[in-house]
């Protein structure tokens, strides 16, 4: 037996998957088999499999039935895909041989050529732009040589994505949206051969022609199955490589083609989490396919600023400096009151974040932010929302003031170019709050009602004050049992019912 690890599931693999000393025998003894030189194994970029590599040739060894998932699809697909790259004359590592190995466990293998090369994304990351550009054009040739009819495997696309639960993680209202989207779908394309999966990791730079590897995730599909992984992953939405590698597409029909592609694709969930957070949204944050639309377009084509749907509002340009940009933005709208309102609001965020050991210029840069929307009309921010397909809470279409808090975030991350989620979620919930609120939430929500903007004392600061001599948590519930035993709010958000319930949850478990 060359083999000695015990695998009984998917947990189990994945403990051992990258462990070079516990393949080793099996690796040695596949390669024997087949004729090729058993020297040691080195690991290689992990994936799903077992991946390593032995002097010149790379061992691929699939992971076994007993984990819980068969791979026997994926090992034939891979073994097709390869062959079928062979002939199409794909820049790929040549498929040398493939088998299986009783063992402990039956293992499926490949053993194909080394290529020599530094993985696209870390190469990419260092390129000028006119080198990207260039590298865009030169994936695209590479992938447009692949997209050809081919007698491999293929999937049905249109229920994969009915079943996909990676897109959970997002806002509901946007997840039924990429259903709906799916559904419709004609999907009357010639289905062409592609690889599905073409991110840094599966594309390596040595020379002046791209290499892609790893064809596991290689199907069937229309040729804009390929947009997601490469514009998302492989691009990370440089505008120079995307734009090159659109080609002579115009940017509609291209956005609009990456959107069919994400909402049907098998990673598509995980590329926008991931996109989500490198570009500073909460995952619940975007709530449209409109709104990702317009996000799209700005990040890749430059167009489409949220600030151009308020015409009735002033945008001048700005120095670069928060509290002076923030003095000129409302200065220019007519908003003195504000502009004295968030200066005294910064001033008491900074003292409870020194009190409370939060970050005193996180929690004074979201302070001075937090009334951005104060320059946009009640009903242009209502249009707008509707607009944008924004998922609307009854009590934001009774009361659209409420909707300054999410405008704020975008206003923040447009013109002050706050990217910092913590920073953007206190912006976000100054008027609600959140369940599950961070230190710099709860001090931004309380700052803006210990100093809030109607020219008299609070009445509920005296309850506030008591529940700061306990701690942030109980400060906000004092401030919520206040405001709902005098009826002081005329309808309740649902970010402040579920914040309220979590907040009364935790004074019943004694965790304030």
């Amino acid at each position: 037996m060359y083999f000695n690890k015990d695998i009984c599931n998917w947990k189990s693999w994945g403990e051992v998957f990258q462990d070079k000393e516990a393949f080793s025998p099996l690796a040695m003894a596949i390669l024997q088999q087949e004729g090729l030189p058993p020297l040691p194994l080195e690991n290689l970029s992990p994936g799903t499999n077992a991946v390593f590599r032995s002097g010149d040739v790379v061992i691929k060894i699939y992971v076994p039935a007993e984990s819980g998932y068969d791979s026997l699809s994926d090992w034939q697909n891979e073994i097709a895909v390869m062959q079928r790259a062979m002939e199409l004359g794909v820049c790929a590592p040549k498929l040398l041989c493939a088998g299986e190995k009783q063992d402990k466990y039956l293992f499926r293998y490949i053993v194909m050529d080394f290529c020599p090369g530094r993985e696209a994304g870390d190469a990419f990351a260092g390129m000028t732009p006119a080198e990207r550009r260039s590298f865009a054009v030169r994936i695209g040739e590479v992938l447009k040589k692949l997209n050809q009819p081919a007698a491999v495997a293929g999937k049905d696309l249109k229920k994969q994505a009915a079943e996909n639960e990676h897109f959970d993680c997002l806002h509901p209202h946007l997840v039924r949206e990429i259903k709906q989207r799916v559904a419709a779908l004609p999907l009357d394309e010639e289905y062409v051969l592609v690889h599905g999966d073409c991110t840094g990791e599966n594309v390596l730079v040595n020379g002046t022609e791209p290499m892609l590897i790893d064809f596991a995730d290689c199907t069937l599909a229309p040729a804009w199955y390929e947009l997601p992984a490469a514009v998302f992953e492989l691009f990370r939405c440089d505008p120079n490589a995307v734009n090159a590698f659109r080609g002579e597409t115009d940017e509609e029909t291209f956005l609009q083609k990456l959107l069919d592609g994400l909402c049907i694709h098998q990673f598509g969930g995980f590329i926008l989490h991931d996109f989500f957070l490198r570009e500073g949204y909460a995952l619940d944050e975007v709530w449209s396919l409109r709104q990702l639309e317009f996000i799209l377009r700005q990040k890749l084509f430059d167009i489409g600023n949220i600030s151009d749907c308020f015409s009735s509002a002033v945008f001048p340009d700005l120095t670069g400096d928060i509290l002076t940009d923030a003095r000129i933005l409302y200065l220019a709208n007519g908003r003195t009151d504000t502009l004295n309102h968030v200066k005294e609001v910064a001033e008491t965020a900074v003292e409870l974040a020194e009190r409370f050991g939060a970050e005193p210029e996180a929690c004074r840069t979201a302070a001075i932010l937090h009334d951005l929307a104060a320059v946009l009309s009640r009903e242009t921010m209502l249009q707008t929302a509707k607009d944008l397909g924004m998922e609307l809470d009854p009590a934001e279409e009774q009361f659209p003031m409420l909707l300054h808090q999410r405008f704020g975030v975008m206003l923040a991350r447009e013109r002050f170019g706050i990217t910092d989620s913590d920073i953007l979620s206190a912006i976000g919930h100054h008027t609600t709050l959140k369940k599950d609120p961070s230190d710099i939430d709860m001090i931004v929500f309380l700052a803006d009602k210990i100093r809030w903007d109607r020219g008299t004392v609070p009445p509920f600061l005296p309850v506030i004050e008591k529940g700061l001599q306990l701690s942030l948590k109980a400060a906000c519930l004092e401030y919520f049992d206040y405001v709902t035993h005098h009826s002081m709010i005329l309808r309740a958000h649902r970010l402040m019912e579920e914040a309220h319930t979590a907040l009364r949850r935790d004074r019943a478990k004694g965790t304030l």
